[in-house]
């Protein structure tokens, strides 16, 4: 379990109700030798400092937004990895299994468990590296928002764009169950209402919608 209070992360153990305080990882300084995570434990001093802004977390990974828009990867042992260096990060949002990152750019990239096509690659499998959503290029995305095993993104003109699974019509779509499958994997455009903000309720039920006309 990870929290962010003022611009600080700590890595809680529920089972032992220990929590360290981890920094963010300095770019001139690679933390991809043991000897680096040491540095990672130190306090956080002076207002130039990167600092942590967000953090989500699932059953698979942790990933936390910095000061600067950069992205890392937080392990359950406090070991701070930076996964991009290059672009910027608006938001991240985690699902049971998966995970969506929007870039400062409208960008959405996904990662994670695919089973039931949450990850919007067309396909059932799984990603460990972030991947572009490839049925959005060309969209500037302004929201992502990741439910148990389904997926949303709202485009900058207020389009909602679902996909992942849809057993229970999470995505708020008609129920089409095939034959001995029980998932759904679709990219679909909802234009009824112009979106201005999308919601995670909990990892199972439809996420909320909040719409302008």
């Amino acid at each position: 379990m990870c929290l962010v209070s003022r611009g600080l992360c700590y890595v809680c153990d529920l089972v032992t109700s220990l929590c360290q305080r981890i920094t963010v990882p300095q770019t001139d300084h690679p933390n991809t030798s043991a000897d680096t995570s040491a540095a990672l434990l130190q306090a956080t001093r002076g207002p130039a400092q990167e600092r942590f802004t967000s953090v989500e977390t699932n059953d698979v990974m942790t990933l936390a937004v910095t000061s600067e828009r950069g992205l890392l990867s937080v392990s359950a042992d406090g070991h701070v990895v930076r996964l991009w260096s290059v672009f910027k990060v608006q938001s991240v949002s985690c699902g049971q299994s998966h995970a969506l990152v929007l870039s400062a750019i409208g960008v959405v990239f996904s990662c994670g468990l695919g089973n039931h096509g949450q990850l919007g690659h067309g396909s059932v499998e799984s990603q460990q590296t972030l991947r572009p959503v490839e049925a959005l290029e060309g969209l500037m995305v302004t929201l992502v928002c990741a439910g148990g095993w389904h997926s949303m993104a709202v485009s900058d003109c207020g389009d909602v764009y679902v996909w992942g699974w849809n057993e229970a019509g999470q995505l708020g779509l008609h129920r089409h169950i095939e034959p001995h499958s029980s998932s759904s994997n679709s990219d679909t455009t909802c234009q009824s209402h112009v979106v201005v903000d999308i919601t995670r309720i909990n990892l199972y039920s439809c996420t909320s919608v909040t719409v302008f006309g």
